[in-house]
C-alpha cells in the first residue's frame, strides 16, 4: 500500500531534500567512538572490493550524490524508478515466519534420538577412542603455551602522560554554562545540552527514562510526529535525549545526574539544530496516544529481544542490585527489573482512557525537567565553524534560567541483598556473582580492575569458555557502583559455573602467579582506560569528566595506580574483599530449567518474565 500510494503520488521535494541531506551528512561524520574509524571505513568499501567494485567510490559518495541530485530534477523520477524496480518487478519472494514455542523442545529431542542412534553404533574400542580424545583434549586446554614467540606489547610501551582535549568555559548567565570545543569534525557540529536532575518523586524517576525513550519520536507544540520527522531530516543527524549518572569518586552512595539533550548537524544547519533542541526539551508533546502506545510496543519488543544477546549484562545488574543506590536504579530502569516495569506500564495502556492519565505524567515531568540548578551547553565543531555554533546556541537558550534554589537530584534507597533466580525467554544460562567493593577514587580501586582481567586471562576464560561450554565469561570492575562481578555468557551450565568463581579466588591465593601474565592483565586494563575516541568524543569526554569532577589529575592517578599493580595486591584485595565475603548470584535462564530441582532447592527469590 505504501509502495503503491508513493509511486502514484511521488515523494515531496523538500523530503528528497532531507535525505540527500542524511546521506551527506552521514558521509562526513568522523567516527570512532565505537569501532575505530579506519576500521569503519574498510568496512564500507569491504562491500564494493568483494563483488569487484570500486572501493575508492564507496567511501566517497559526493558525485553519486551529485548525480542522484541530478536526476531528481525529474519529479517524476522517484515514481519511475518505482515501478521498474519493484511494482513491476515479476521476481518476487514473500516469505512469511511464524513462531514456534515448541521449537526448542523438538530441537533437543531430534539431538538426543541422533546421539543415541549413533551411540548404537558405538564398540567398545569407539569408545575408548572418544574417552581417549576427551583426555587429550583435557590437557590441551590444561597446556600453557609459549606466548614469547608473538610480537608483544610491553608496559614499557604505555604512553607516560594522557592528553585531554581542551575546552573553554564560558559564564552566559547565573548558573548557565557554556563549554565549547575546538575538534576535526569534518563540517559537522555536535550540541549537547546538560540540565542537572532536579528532586524527583519515585513515580517520576520510573517514568524518567520512558520520557526520554521518547520524547524525540513525538510531535512538538501542535506539530505531529510525522511533521517533527520531516523537521528532523532537514536540520539533524540524530537528536536524543538521555539520561547520565555517576557516583562521586569517594562514596558510592552519593551520586548526581543529568538530564542530557544531544544532537549533531552539519554547519549550515546550526539554527535549525539549536531551535529544535530547544523546542524538544520545552515542548515535546506526548498528546498523540495511538504513536506513545505504538512506541512503547516497540520498546517492549526490543527490550525483550535484547535478553538473548545482553544476558550476562542484565545478570551482572541485577547481582550488582544492592551495592549502591545507583545500581539499584539502574537494574530497575535499564535491568531486569526495568523491563518488568516496561511490560507493565504496556499492559496498563490497554485499559481505556489509561494513556491520558500517562500523558499527562510525561508532559508534568517534562516540565519538572526545567526547574533545574545549573544549566550546561556544550558547542564541538572544527574551527570555521565553531564561533557560529557557540553563539546560536547560546542565543537559542538565552530564555533558559538556572535556579539555584531547586531542590538537587538524589538517590538513597538501596535493595537487599538476595540471589534470584530469573526465568526469561533462552534457551541457555546466564550467571553472574557480585560482590561489594569500593568507589573507583579508592587506592585499591585500581587493582580490582587488574585482578578481573587476571582471573578472566588466566582461569575464568579456560574454565567457563573452553571446558565449560559457555560462549563466554569473565570478571570486571565498576567503581561507579562499587561491585565486582562474575559473568557467564550462553552459558550450558549454571551452579557449575558458580563454583568456578569461587575457584577461581582460591587459585589467586594459592597458585604462583608469573610476571608476564599481570603485565598482560594491566596492558588489558590501561587499553580501554586509554581506548581513543573520535575527535568530537574526545571532547565530550573531558565535558562529561568536568561535569562529574573529575580531572586530568585523577586519571593519571589512576593510571600509575593500574601500572604499578602488583601480585600481592591482588591476592590482598582479594581477601580483603571478595574471598569468604558477602555476595550475590543470579542465574537467568529458561522456564523449565528455573524450576528444576537443583535450582529450586536453593532457595533464592525466583521472579518470571518469559
Amino acid at each position: 500500500e505504501v509502495i503503491s500510494r508513493t509511486a502514484e503520488e511521488g515523494v515531496p521535494t523538500t523530503r528528497l531534500d532531507a535525505i540527500l541531506h542524511q546521506i551527506e551528512l552521514h558521509q562526513r561524520e568522523v567516527t570512532g567512538d565505537g569501532m575505530p574509524y579506519g576500521l569503519n571505513l574498510m568496512l564500507r568499501a569491504l562491500g564494493a572490493a568483494t563483488h569487484n567494485g570500486d572501493a575508492v567510490a564507496a567511501l566517497d559518495l559526493g558525485p553519486a550524490v551529485e548525480r542522484l541530485r541530478s536526476r531528481l530534477s525529474d519529479p517524476k523520477y522517484i515514481q519511475k524508478r518505482l515501478r521498474a524496480l519493484v511494482i513491476d518487478n515479476p521476481h518476487r519472494v514473500t516469505l512469511v515466519v511464524a513462531p514456534d514455542p515448541g521449537l526448542d523442545e523438538v530441537r533437543k529431542a531430534r539431538e538426543a534420538k541422533r546421539l543415541s542412534a549413533i551411540r548404537d553404533t558405538l564398540d567398545e574400542t569407539a569408545l575408548a577412542n572418544i574417552r581417549k580424545l576427551a583426555q587429550d583434549l583435557e590437557t590441551r586446554q590444561a597446556q600453557i603455551d609459549d606466548a614469547s614467540i608473538l610480537p608483544k606489547v610491553d608496559i614499557d610501551d604505555i604512553p607516560k602522560d594522557l592528553a585531554q582535549a581542551a575546552l573553554e568555559a564560558t559564564v552566559v548567565a547565573p548558573g548557565t554554562y557554556h563549554y565549547m570545543g575546538k575538534a576535526g569534525t569534518n563540517g559537522l557540529v555536535y550540541q549537547q545540552v546538560a540540565l542537572a536532575l532536579p528532586a524527583l518523586v519515585p513515580e517520576q524517576q520510573t517514568l524518567l527514562p520512558l520520557m526520554c525513550a521518547v520524547a524525540s519520536e513525538v510531535g512538538i507544540g501542535e506539530a505531529s510526529y510525522l511533521d517533527i520527522q520531516d523537521r528532523q531530516s532537514a536540520s539533524v543527524g540524530s537528536l536524543s535525549m538521555s539520561v547520565s549518572t555517576r557516583a562521586s569518586r569517594d562514596n558510592v552512595d552519593d551520586a548526581s545526574g543529568f538530564l542530557i539533550v544531544s544532537s549533531k548537524a552539519l554547519a549550515n544547519r546550526i539554527a535549525a539544530q539549536s531551535s529544535l533542541m530547544l523546542d524538544t526539551l520545552t515542548s515535546a508533546s506526548f498528546t498523540e496516544g495511538d504513536r506513545i502506545k505504538e512506541l512503547i510496543s516497540q520498546m517492549r519488543a526490543r527490550r525483550d529481544q535484547s535478553i538473548s544477546g545482553a544476558g550476562h549484562s542484565l545478570a551482572m545488574t541485577a547481582a550488582c542490585a544492592s551495592m549502591s543506590p545507583l545500581a539499584g536504579l539502574y537494574h530497575s530502569q535499564s535491568g531486569l527489573e526495568g523491563i518488568a516495569q516496561l511490560r507493565a506500564i504496556d499492559d496498563q495502556l490497554r485499559v481505556p482512557n489509561d494513556i491520558d492519565s500517562l500523558a499527562e505524567r510525561l508532559t508534568l515531568l517534562r516540565d519538572r525537567m526545567l526547574s533545574t540548578s545549573r544549566i550546561n551547553l556544550l558547542t564541538v565543531a572544527d574551527s570555521n565553524n565553531l564561533e557560529n555554533a557557540s553563539q546560536t546556541l547560546r542565543n537559542t537558550f538565552s530564555g533558559a534560567a538556572a535556579d539555584s534554589s531547586v531542590g538537587s537530584w538524589s538517590i538513597t534507597e538501596k535493595s537487599s541483598l538476595e540471589n534470584q533466580i530469573w526465568a526469561v525467554n533462552t534457551q541457555v544460562n546466564f550467571c553472574a556473582k557480585a560482590y561489594p567493593t569500593v568507589p573507583s577514587g579508592h587506592p585499591d580501586a585500581p587493582a580490582l580492575s587488574v585482578l578481573a582481567a587476571y582471573l578472566r586471562n588466566g582461569y575464568l576464560h579456560r574454565c567457563i569458555r573452553e571446558q565449560g561450554g559457555a560462549y563466554g565469561g569473565g570478571a570486571s570492575h565498576d567503581g561507579n557502583i562499587g561491585a565486582f562481578r562474575f559473568f557467564s555468557y550462553r552459558d550450558p551450565r549454571n551452579l557449575e559455573t558458580l563454583n568456578d568463581f569461587d575457584a577461581s579466588l582460591d587459585w589467586i591465593l594459592t597458585s604462583e602467579h608469573d610476571a608476564s601474565a599481570l603485565e598482560e592483565a594491566i596492558l588489558s586494563v590501561i587499553s580501554s582506560v586509554d581506548k581513543p575516541a573520535s575527535p568530537a568524543g574526545e571532547v565530550k569526554k573531558a565535558f562529561y569528566d568536568g561535569l562529574y569532577g573529575r580531572t586530568l589529575e585523577h586519571n593519571r592517578e589512576l593510571r600509575e595506580s593500574i601500572i604499578s599493580t602488583t601480585v600481592d595486591d591482588l591476592k590482598r584485595v582479594t581477601e580483603t574483599y571478595l574471598s569468604g565475603k558477602a555476595s550475590c548470584s543470579v542465574i537467568l535462564t529458561d522456564a523449565k530449567t528455573a524450576v528444576s530441582k537443583p535450582l529450586t532447592e536453593l532457595g533464592w527469590t525466583y521472579r518470571d518474565i518469559v
